[in-house]
Formats: C-alpha cells, sequence, structure tokens
C-alpha cells in the first residue's frame, strides 16, 4: 500500500472516531443522573483538600481583552479581561463508562466550591471577580475549569513627567479574599497576559504584559502588569503645535508699526491664549505637585515670557512718545552701538560765516558813491575756510576806506553728536526682545523635545 493510500485510511480512522464520539454520548438522564450523584454529601463551603494541611493550588491565565478607560486626574484604570481558573477537586470525580460516556459536567457557580477571587487594589469598592451564572466545568478525573470575565477597574499610580509622550504601567493584584496561602495558593504558568482576544486602543498602545504569582506575608497573589504607551499625535496636534505657534507670534509683536495702535491688545491676546491652553492642560492632569508634567512647565514659561512681552511692549510704547526731555548721552551712545552706526553723522569740519557788521561796518565811509557797473558777489574757498565778499565798490572821490575788519570763523568739531530720539530708543528696545524671544523660544523648544526623547 502506498503512502496515499495509508493517507486517506488516518483520514478516515480519525472522521469515524470523530463522528462515534458525537453519536455515542450521554443522554439527558445520563448527565441529570451523574450530577445529582456528585452533589449527594457535597458541602460547597469546604475547601476540595484530601489533607487539610495542604493548600488548593488554583492556577490562572489572565486573558487582555481591551484597555477600557485610563483616567489620569482620577488615576482609574479599567480592563476587560477573563481569567481561566483551573484547579482540582477530588470530590468530582466519576467513570465516564458508567454514565453512559460523560467525560465532562457543567455546574453553576452556586452550586459547587470555587476561590474566592478579589481585586486587591479596586477603584471604588472590594467585588468579587465573576458571578454564579458562570458556571464551572468539571473533568471526570476531578479538574475543574472556571472562567470569569469583568470589567476590572482598579486604582494606578500615575506619572504624567513626560506628557504627552509618557508610559504608563498599571498593575492589577489578586487574591483569594480571606484564605492565607496555606490554604489556597495561586500559581501560573504563563509570563505574560494571553492577548488572543486583544482589540487595540484609540489613545493607548500596549507595550507589553506580564503576570506573577506572589506570595507575601501568608498571603497568595496573582498579579498582572500592564504597560502602555499615550499615542500622543492628537495631543500634539491640539496642545504641543498650538504652544510652539503662539510662542512664535508673541515675538511678533515688535515687528507690529507703533503708529497702528494695536500692539498692547495683540500682546494681551496672546497672553490670554496661552492661559487658556494652561489651564487646559492642568484639567488633564492630576492634581497632584509629585510628580508635575514637563509640559506645564513649558506652557508656565510661555506665559512667563509672554507677560513680559507685554510689560516690554507697554513701556516702549510710553518711551516712544516722550517729547518733553532729551535722550542722555550714555543711552544715545548705546543706540548707535546697537544700531551699527546708522543714527550718526558726519559732517564738515570748519564753516566760515561773514560777520554781522559786515554788511554795515562803522568803519565804512561812503562819499557821493556812485555805481558805475555792477558786481556781483564772489566767493572764494580756500582749504577748510570759506571766505564771502560781500560787495565792491568804486567810489567816486578817492576818500573811501574798505573792510578795515576781517571776516569771522567760527571753528566746528570734525564730528557731530549723533542725533537720537527716543522713538530711536524704541526700535533699539524692539530689536533687543525680538531677537530675545526667538532665542527663548529655540532653546525652550529644543529642552523640552530633548527631554522628552530621552525619556523614551
Amino acid at each position: 500500500m502506498g503512502p496515499c493510500s495509508a493517507r486517506d485510511v488516518n483520514v478516515i480512522v480519525m472522521t469515524l472516531f470523530a463522528v462515534t464520539s458525537l453519536v455515542d454520548g450521554s443522554s439527558l438522564t445520563d448527565v441529570t443522573k451523574l450530577q445529582a450523584d456528585l452533589l449527594v454529601g457535597y458541602n460547597k463551603y469546604l475547601r476540595p483538600a484530601d489533607i487539610t494541611a495542604q493548600p488548593v493550588y488554583v492556577n490562572i491565565t489572565y486573558y487582555l481583552v481591551g484597555i477600557r478607560d485610563f483616567d489620569e486626574v482620577t488615576g482609574k484604570f479599567a480592563v476587560t479581561a477573563f481569567m481561566s481558573v483551573t484547579w482540582v477537586d477530588s470530590r468530582m470525580t466519576w467513570d465516564p463508562t458508567a454514565y453512559n460516556s460523560t467525560y465532562y459536567l457543567p455546574f453553576a457557580g452556586s452550586q459547587v466550591w470555587k476561590p474566592n477571587i478579589i481585586l486587591v487594589n479596586p477603584f471604588t469598592s472590594v467585588s468579587r471577580v465573576g458571578e454564579d451564572f458562570m458556571e464551572i466545568r468539571y473533568l471526570f478525573n476531578g479538574g475543574a475549569s472556571w472562567s470569569p470575565g469583568d470589567v476590572m477597574t482598579s486604582a494606578c499610580d500615575i506619572d504624567v513627567t513626560y506628557y504627552p509622550f509618557d508610559t504608563q504601567k498599571c498593575v492589577l493584584r489578586i487574591m483569594p479574599w480571606g484564605s492565607p496561602s496555606s490554604e489556597i495558593e495561586f500559581l501560573t504558568n504563563a509570563e505574560n497576559a494571553d492577548l488572543s482576544f486583544y482589540a487595540p486602543h484609540g489613545t493607548w498602545d500596549l507595550i507589553g504584559t506580564k503576570t506573577e504569582s506572589v506570595v507575601s506575608g501568608g498571603l497568595s497573589y496573582y498579579n498582572v502588569e500592564i504597560t502602555m504607551e499615550r499615542r500622543p499625535l492628537f495631543f500634539v496636534v491640539n496642545i504641543v503645535l498650538p504652544i510652539l505657534f503662539m510662542a512664535f507670534l508673541n515675538s511678533l509683536v515688535f515687528i507690529l508699526p507703533v503708529e497702528s495702535g494695536e500692539r498692547v491688545s495683540y500682546a494681551i491676546t496672546v497672553l490670554l491664549a496661552i492661559a487658556v491652553f494652561l489651564t487646559l492642560v492642568g484639567d488633564n492632569l492630576p492634581k497632584t505637585s509629585q510628580p508635575m508634567s514637563i509640559l506645564c512647565y513649558f506652557l508656565l514659561t510661555d506665559l512667563i515670557m509672554s507677560s513680559v512681552v507685554s510689560i516690554v511692549t507697554i513701556l516702549g510704547l510710553r518711551i516712544y512718545y516722550i517729547d518733553d526731555r532729551p535722550v542722555p548721552r550714555w543711552l544715545c551712545r548705546l543706540v548707535v552701538c546697537l544700531s551699527c552706526g546708522s543714527n550718526r553723522k558726519r559732517t564738515s569740519t570748519e564753516r566760515v560765516t561773514p560777520s554781522p557788521d559786515t554788511l554795515s561796518s562803522p568803519h565804512l565811509k561812503f562819499d557821493d558813491v556812485v555805481d558805475k557797473k555792477p558786481f556781483s558777489n564772489r566767493k572764494i574757498v580756500t582749504g577748510r575756510r570759506q571766505i564771502t565778499t560781500v560787495m565792491n565798490v568804486k567810489s567816486r572821490n578817492t576818500d573811501i576806506s574798505v573792510f578795515d575788519e576781517q571776516p569771522e570763523v567760527r571753528p566746528l568739531p570734525a564730528e557731530e553728536e549723533p542725533s537720537v530720539t527716543w522713538r530711536h530708543v524704541n526700535h533699539a528696545i524692539d530689536k533687543i526682545t525680538f531677537v530675545s524671544c526667538m532665542i527663548w523660544m529655540v532653546v525652550i523648544c529644543l529642552a523640552f523635545f530633548v527631554t522628552v526623547s530621552n525619556s523614551s
């Protein structure tokens, strides 16, 4: 017989075995009789331990279905999950052949013994995991299988230091209520929760799970540790990026012309917007001082910068409209230095002007002066001196004296003081504050993102 024929035979045998097991099954009468026989003399309040000094070993496997809720403000953590709980009850053993091949039998939770499993760290009140309507199945060898499921709500310690780029770790602690480890001891064969039925969450990304059984202080615990990371895209788009844009717009107030009259209202509007975002972030964080979110410090820094910008804007407008007193000399020099000498005026050196008495000097005598020919005025420039000849006359008689005095020469300094007004001072302040705000914003943003990136 070839290999193909042998394979066909195996398939036929397995099919016949499956059909036979389905057809040749126990009847309702057999199941009813078996249940009645097993419950005769059964006490559901007694542990299924043949030797009372030995504990009942309960094996637990945790199935995580999904993350239901996580509240950063109150620390409420809720998951949807169920557990596979197994143990051995020697009182629930029978011979399957005596009951027409009955190999398993279900019982209601209120009819037989089961461990009282509770959540040690609940969010509101202590309640039992599992209800009585959740049935318990027994195999003919006494093995019991119970699958209690529920929405488990516990309290979780929140760490929002790197919000909204934070990673949270919550622990669900389960124990048998009222039973020490000498009576009931939890065991587990899996190091992680089973994710076969897990459905992803929109806000949180599951990083990993860890399960362990611990005996501490005479009590047996079963711990489920769930580590999850926040999906930050929503918070980046709705909180972080608007904060960055407002910080950038805040520094643009110094580019706005003073004559527009909108500087103060613009600065106050940006200040209020940042304050509103600080309130929104604070409402989504726990009301604790330890730890504080880095985002709160970042918002507080922007709020302080916006307040300083508003103050500088108001003082700058006050300086801009000063007209009743001159600018101090030291401030003029500082403004000229900051303006790279743009306000410096370079002038010529000496200037020669005629004497006020030139046109009517007492030393001039005119006797029957007759102008025969008009003469034009002449200017003579020699080096650094400028001499103006006022008029040139010729007398009929020879008895005339002309220009007994020299023209007046008034030397000027080689360079005049720069002409600086209070408006120039305000423009210099605008330049300084604008550059300072931009540098401050870049430094704060880099510090925030570097700190957050190092945390992940």
